[in-house]
């Protein structure tokens, strides 16, 4: 009886305890090592994340009185069809 019960509880702890699929050379990685992976994986994840935010650019009021923040897109490419700026914010139909 104390047997079963001993084969029985070593089977179930060996079926439930997770299987690493780590390499064994992984495991050996020091904490300076773990510290400084995580802070590259931790500021390359700040990096993307304030490059989604979106940039404003100097609020101006307009003819109407409107107070006007523009949004500012680095990434994106000029207005070939109007390179001087003339006509800034009306609406091409």
């Amino acid at each position: 009886m104390l047997r079963s019960a001993i084969v029985v509880f070593l089977t179930i702890s060996l079926i439930s305890s997770p299987v690493s699929a780590t390499d064994p050379a992984e495991r050996q990685k020091s904490p300076e090592q773990l510290v400084t992976e995580g802070m590259r994986t931790l500021m390359e994840a700040m990096k993307l994340f304030m490059h989604s935010l979106p940039q404003f650019g100097e609020p101006y009021i307009n003819e109407n009185g409107d107070i006007v923040i523009p949004r500012v897109h680095p990434e994106a490419p000029k207005d070939k069809s109007n390179p001087d700026g003339k006509d800034k914010g009306k609406r091409q139909i």
